[in-house]
């Protein structure tokens, strides 16, 4: 199964090349127009070809000059303010539901204190009304 595997990307790996160097054809049409194709140019017209190959990296960036620099700095530093920004936002938002949390907490037992009132029994198992 192995042995199949290596020989199909072997054959992937051949097909893959030649599109790698490609040729290009160069002619002129009717009106008297440069074109450049990838397909060969109508029979009887005069054609050049050219051996085009397609770099294998991309080249390194430009060193950084002193405005790009700078540009990149305040860039970050503007990035960084905003991510400070919308953590304080975030901890603002958590901070504002913590509240109403306890603010509905607070009022239900300021409910339950005032509505239901303790009830109290004397020794003798009678009721006994508390003193406001």
């Amino acid at each position: 199964m192995k042995l199949h595997t290596l020989v199909f990307c072997g054959l992937l790996t051949l097909l893959a090349v030649p599109s790698a160097h490609a040729v290009t054809y160069k002619w002129l049409d009717e009106q008297g127009n440069v074109v450049y194709s990838q397909t060969p140019p109508p029979e009887g017209v005069e054609f050049e070809t050219l051996k085009t190959v397609k770099p294998s990296r991309t080249p390194p960036p430009p060193p950084p000059t002193p405005e790009t620099s700078k540009a990149v700095a305040d860039l970050q530093k503007r990035v960084e303010q905003r991510s400070e920004e919308q953590k304080a936002a975030s901890e603002k938002a958590k901070e504002e539901e913590l509240r109403a949390r306890n603010c509905q907490a607070a009022k239900h037992n300021l409910e339950v204190f005032t509505v239901y009132k303790r009830i109290r029994k004397d020794k003798s198992g009678q009721r006994m009304q508390r003193a406001e």
